[in-house]
């Protein structure tokens, strides 16, 4: 006859399966009976962990914040440290080329028909210039 080690450690012939059932079987009544404290459990633990992520993503971003801050603190002091660049001549010269007196614009060259209207009304400026003399 084998030992099923129900009251006792047993001799090793039946296992421990009785305990496990026993475990199983108050587990169970226990959930069947608290149904309802363990789903406002569960509501709870819920909003508990949307607090949790929101704490993280809030010092997550402020880490971030401060390691922009950091780095442009740095890049400002690197900057600061550097000697200023000079231009170099070619540009200078040119920049003074382009940025000199600009130079007048030259009427444009009157085309055949423009031309003959010019000189009639140069014309008629003359002969109203001399009537006036």
């Amino acid at each position: 006859m084998s030992c099923p080690g129900l009251h006792c450690g047993g001799c090793g012939h039946g296992g421990r399966g009785g305990i496990g059932l026993a475990v199983a079987v108050v587990l169970i009544l226990t959930v069947a009976a608290e149904r309802k404290a363990i789903a406002q459990a569960g509501h709870v633990l819920a909003v508990a962990l949307e607090v949790a992520a929101i704490t993280v993503a809030a010092a997550a971003g402020l880490g971030l914040a401060c390691l922009a801050v950091r780095l442009g603190l740095r890049v400002k002091r690197r900057q600061a440290s550097r000697p200023a660049r000079t231009v170099p001549a070619v540009i200078r010269a040119v920049a003074e080329h382009v940025t000199s007196e600009p130079r007048a614009i030259e009427a444009p060259k009157p085309r055949f028909a423009s031309r003959l209207i010019t000189d009639q009304l140069a014309a008629v400026l003359r002969r109203d210039e001399e009537e006036e003399d």
